[in-house]
């Protein structure tokens, strides 16, 4: 009879320390969710903040800005080796010989 409320007790007693040492460690992650979730709003002011700022800034003309036109856009030549197109490897039939003699040109985009 005594064997068995010794169990019974020590039993109750694990499953009360399991049951404060969950409770402890909810309260841990609880917390931290609150912090992080003060640290978006705070961050997500900011970039508010700053983008109300550069609005502010653009919008001023004596900043010397100017909006974009298509008759002053700027474009660049690729070089010459890029001209012919994208380039992809194709599997080696052994794998000693993989270098990259083997590329060859994709007909279609890679993506952009």
């Amino acid at each position: 009879m005594s064997l068995a409320t010794i169990g019974l007790a020590t039993a109750a007693l694990g499953i009360y320390a399991w049951t404060l040492a969950e409770q402890r460690a909810w309260n841990q992650d609880f917390q931290e969710l609150a912090s992080l979730q003060q640290q978006e709003r705070d961050l997500t002011v900011a970039i508010e903040t700053l983008q109300y700022e550069l609005a502010e800034q653009a919008a001023d003309p004596d900043r010397g800005l100017e909006s974009a036109a298509p008759s002053r856009a700027i474009f660049v030549e690729p070089p010459a080796e890029i001209a012919s197109g994208p380039m992809s490897v194709e599997p080696a039939s052994d794998s000693s010989s993989s270098t990259l003699d083997e590329l060859v040109p994709v007909t279609s985009p890679l993506g952009y």
